[in-house]
């Protein structure tokens, strides 16, 4: 990375989003893609599936008043308003999916953000959702307790997903909540499933993992990351954290997944903590994590887009992800880099842990006093340090 490095423009072009057009038949439905959505700069390759599905009329497109969970760009509204069709409200638990999906415009007052398990019982029509497997069983389990709940007795359900990400297993599971499932569509590995009459002895969700961290009980919603134990790179950045390096000081844990740098910050004698991050179900981890903690602010935030007041901090803490889906996405890496960059004071200190093959040392060259720290037989991992120039 050379001197003239610029984390501002690194953040803009992070925020900027990329047009895009989803075919549905002979139909161009405009949306809009960024960084951190599956299939940037492209599609989630799960909407061209449904849109064939639409096309060959394999499935009718939206009848009633619903609900679009296909991942938060909104592409199931676009399309019922190009068709003149109901109208739709947006379950979206992704910041930059909001972002994206407001930028196709998606009008504010149909953004809903949350799950599908916090929808009242029989109060959904219809519904179309593309679940997000890479996150778990259990969070997949949640959510199809969460739709056969929500659904009402004569609404539908459509599904979309793919054999690679267990979709036969997916199909088991939600027939045991839907009396009658049916598979509309097979196209290159893509199954686009309709599910109807939800069963009435389905359990209320209980999406929550409670186990104990080493800075005290933890509570974390499926599908966060590290949901249910500390992970093997949080762990070695905690061994490798200086004593004394977050005493009295000015912290953000940037990307807080289940809050649990948040709370260690916290209990180690942190002024103050900011804990952001774009996965909503991170973001309520953390703040059932340090709920009532002098100090501690959540922000649900697409790195410190949605935060610009988050400034002259003392320390910044990370352990970025680098995949979106299954897919790696080195932009991912450089964002947090310049986010880390506009929040910290100067010679404000950046603690970071990351897969050992991806270029954070490259990304941190022009910074100050930049140290490999990393704990002692810790295969796979790598954890710097550097203060800011």
């Amino acid at each position: 990375m050379s001197s003239s490095w610029d984390p501002d423009a690194v953040l803009a072009a992070h925020a900027a989003l990329v047009p895009v057009a989803w075919r549905v038949g002979s139909a161009e439905v405009p949306l809009a893609s960024a960084v951190g959505l599956r299939g940037y700069p492209g599609l989630d390759p799960a909407l061209p599936a449904l849109g064939e599905a639409l096309a060959r009329s394999r499935v009718a497109p939206p009848q009633r008043p619903f609900v679009d969970a296909t991942g938060g760009v909104g592409a199931l509204i676009a399309l019922a308003r190009a068709l003149g069709g109901p109208p739709g409200r947006l379950l979206v638990a992704s910041a930059a999916a909001q972002r994206a999906a407001l930028g196709a415009g998606v009008e504010p007052s149909a953004l809903e953000p949350g799950f599908p398990w916090d929808l009242p019982p029989g109060s959904v029509e219809e519904a179309w959702w593309r679940p997000a497997s890479e996150r778990g069983w259990s969070r997949v389990r949640a959510e199809l307790d969460g739709w056969a709940r929500a659904l009402q007795p004569g609404g539908r359900l459509v599904a979309v997903w793919h054999k690679d990400e267990g979709g036969k297993r997916a199909e088991r599971m939600a027939a045991e909540r839907f009396e009658a499932l049916q598979v509309v569509t097979r196209a290159a590995g893509w199954r686009v499933v309709e599910l109807t009459r939800p069963r009435p002895d389905v359990p209320v969700p209980d999406p929550w993992c409670h186990w104990r961290g080493p800075d005290g009980p933890m509570q974390t919603l499926a599908g966060t990351f590290a949901a249910e134990r500390v992970d093997a790179g949080t762990a070695a950045l905690l061994t490798a954290l200086e004593r004394d390096a977050l005493r009295g000081a000015r912290v953000l844990d940037l990307g807080c997944g289940s809050g649990l740098l948040s709370l260690h910050a916290l209990r180690a004698g942190a002024a103050c903590v900011w804990a952001l991050d774009d996965d909503l179900a991170a973001v309520r981890s953390s703040e059932a994590v340090v709920s009532g903690a002098p100090g501690a602010v959540v922000r649900w935030s697409d790195l410190t887009l949605d935060v610009p007041e988050v400034r002259a901090v003392d320390v910044v803490l990370t352990n970025p992800p680098f995949h979106v889906g299954r897919r790696v996405v080195g932009a991912l890496s450089e964002g947090f880099v310049a986010a880390a960059a506009t929040a910290l004071r100067p010679q404000g200190r950046l603690w970071l842990v990351a897969n050992a093959a991806l270029p954070f040392e490259r990304l941190l060259a022009s910074w100050h006093d930049l140290r490999d720290v990393t704990p002692a037989k810790l295969p796979g991992y790598r954890v710097l340090t550097a203060s800011r120039p």
